[in-house]
């Protein structure tokens, strides 16, 4: 009896309904409740809501803000499907926490923005004395531009001139720019000499452009070593890009080149063991000719018609000839010698051929 089986489903990932929120119901808690971050509760913007909570509305700007906002924090609520679109930050966010003289000043939009050293900073330094409070107004677009492609492409190492600007003043004769740029050395010189007596604190002003792109382009190094220590390969004999085998002997090869936007680029490539090959030509200008292979290769490996060497435990692999490689293969009935050729056709009294 035949068994009818239920047609086979591709497992997909559940699809999570969201309930969508009204902009009167938000107007409606915002209103009478906005103070206290009702409205955040609602669309669920939980942390906003215990900020607004103990805040009074972020001493009711972020409240006031909030009631020309709404539509728009209505339709974020709505649009938002998985935990990505719930972590992407949003310029008038930033802005709400900036603009407010308390929030602003104790940097809660660098944690919002998860900066949380600058944000520490700006806590214990009361947004560096306002300077870096103010300065921040206007450059909010930036930081959260910044902040949104981390989370799209993960961790982000490139220090930036406007972040080191504002360490070098006006706490640049404490060295502060030179932690930042991985310089410990030079920071603790300028923390102690009070940035060499102010000489060299002057002297950054115009040089900070060159220490962060130096900083950056030593980032870059170091990852694409880590990426080659971490695949077991060694680095010499490389410059722009290269195969790296590793110390045993054998692996996968694997090409890694550095390119200018601080990336890592690499692809796989054959396999082999022992010394890298060596060609007499360039793959660019009509391919590969006299390959001489690892050491250790012996006839066993090489293909039924390429040529060995008669003395030395290397081998020579050479393409066979055209005239060789065009013969058709050694079974009854196909011709020996020559380009290749159908098989001819039995006669009348011949079984074909099987």
């Amino acid at each position: 009896m035949a068994t009818n089986y239920p047609a086979y489903q591709p497992h997909t990932a559940p699809i999570r309904r969201v309930q969508q929120k009204s902009v009167a119901e938000a107007y409606i808690l915002a209103i009478p409740l906005g103070l206290f971050g009702a409205h955040h509760f609602y669309l669920r913007r939980y942390l906003f809501g215990v900020l607004y909570f103990f805040t009074l509305g972020l001493f009711g700007v972020g409240w006031l803000v909030d009631l020309c906002r709404m539509p728009c924090l209505v339709k974020q609520a709505n649009r938002q499907t998985g935990d990505t679109d719930e972590r992407k930050k949003t310029c008038d966010d930033a802005y709400v926490l900036a603009l407010s003289p308390i929030s602003g000043l104790l940097g809660l939009h660098h944690y919002y923005l998860e900066r949380y050293g600058f944000g520490v900073l700006y806590t214990c330094s009361l947004g560096i004395f306002g300077v870096g409070y103010v300065y921040d107004w206007f450059r909010i677009p930036c930081l959260v531009k910044r902040a949104n492609e981390k989370l799209a492409c993960g961790k982000d190492d490139r220090k930036r001139l406007d972040d080191a600007y504002i360490l070098l003043f006006p706490f640049g004769f404490l060295g502060l720019h030179h932690f930042y740029l991985r310089r410990p050395i030079w920071g603790l010189a300028y923390l102690f000499t009070v940035g060499f007596f102010g000489i060299g604190w002057l002297i950054d002003f115009c040089r900070l452009p060159c220490l962060v792109k130096d900083c950056n382009a030593a980032a870059v190094e170091r990852q694409g070593f880590v990426f080659q220590q971490h695949l077991g390969y060694q680095t010499g004999g490389c410059h722009n890009g290269g195969v790296f085998p590793n110390s045993s002997g054998a692996g996968n090869g694997v090409a890694a080149q550095i390119i200018t936007n601080g990336q890592v680029a690499y692809a796989p490539q054959m396999p082999y063991s022992g010394q890298p090959m060596q060609y007499s030509e360039s793959p660019h200008s009509g391919g590969f000719s006299n390959i001489t292979p690892y050491q250790g290769a012996t006839s066993s490996h090489l293909p039924q018609g390429y040529n060995q060497e008669p003395n030395g435990p290397g081998v020579v692999l050479q393409p066979p000839s055209y005239d060789d490689a065009t013969q058709g293969p050694s079974v009854p009935g196909w011709p020996q010698s020559g380009p290749h050729q159908a098989p001819p056709l039995p006669q009348k009294d011949e079984k074909p051929l099987v």
